[in-house]
């Protein structure tokens, strides 16, 4: 990582938070198939983020864990009189590893029941960004394409539903306009209609995209299940440009919470 410049770790800072054009994000995508370094630094960026959003719980079992080592000391100060000098060396050690793994034992569990999609899909949902680039699907399309480049969703949500348009280009501004309002349930069908209309027509329309943004309205639904296995799709797919944005820990979560419900 040491080796990586400081403007391609940004661009990997920017790539976890899809902040980049479809171009660039294939371009680091095919930067992380081929450079393992490249794939070892985002797997650091990625656990960085991952260690400082668990710093909360960490702080609050060591408190607990520091109160119960003054009980613990204070109580072997009248035992070890009569230690040997070896076991009164070892047993700070000890009792040190003890309390190491209980304190990896208790965050463990701690995550085990305290586990929801939710927190998955607020690490990795970001708005999409239409690439200016993307003259040719938006031509035909301007109002729809302007009122979502505006932020003005509920705006984009009312031209779709007046008829005025059916394609996916308009159904995944749509949709995306559904999740960006917290209506996850309704922006589910249209990412739906979007891969049944690739299906049908053998078009890759917004495929990987509905596909990831499928996948968090899911989670964002509670149904985490559906989630998973679209996830574990992407994961496999080394060309998938979103690939790279759901960590193994992510994924061994959303295992865990699968087993829960």
């Amino acid at each position: 990582m040491d080796n990586l410049s400081q403007q391609l770790l940004e661009r990997l800072d920017d790539y976890l938070d899809h902040k980049l054009s479809e171009a660039e994000m294939q371009s680091v995508a095919e930067l992380l198939e081929q450079d393992p370094e490249v794939r070892r630094a985002l797997e650091q960026i990625r656990t960085a983020r991952t260690l400082i959003s668990l710093n909360g719980l960490h702080q609050r079992v060591r408190s607990g864990h520091v109160e119960n080592m003054k009980y613990v000391s204070g109580s072997d100060a009248h035992r070890n009189n009569g230690l040997s000098g070896v076991v009164r060396y070892l047993r700070p050690a000890l009792r040190m590893a003890a309390a190491v793994a209980v304190i990896i034992l208790a965050a463990g569990v701690f995550q085990f029941f305290t586990l929801d999609g939710l927190s998955v899909y607020e690490d990795n949902y970001l708005g999409y960004h239409l690439s200016v680039t993307r003259n040719d699907d938006a031509k035909d399309h301007r109002e729809i394409d302007s009122l979502y480049r505006a932020g003005q969703f509920e705006a984009v949500i009312q031209s779709y539903n007046s008829g005025d348009s059916s394609d996916n280009f308009s159904r995944f501004l749509t949709a995306m306009a559904y999740l960006e309002k917290g209506r996850e349930q309704e922006a589910i069908p249209l990412f739906l209609l979007i891969q049944q209309q690739n299906k049908d027509a053998a078009i890759k329309s917004f495929e990987q995209e509905s596909e990831y943004y499928l996948s968090l309205a899911y989670l964002k639904s509670g149904e985490t299940k559906k989630a998973l296995d679209i996830i574990k799709s992407i994961k496999s797919n080394e060309r998938h440009l979103f690939r790279h944005n759901f960590s193994d820990w992510e994924v061994w979560k959303l295992n865990m919470i699968a087993l829960k419900d």
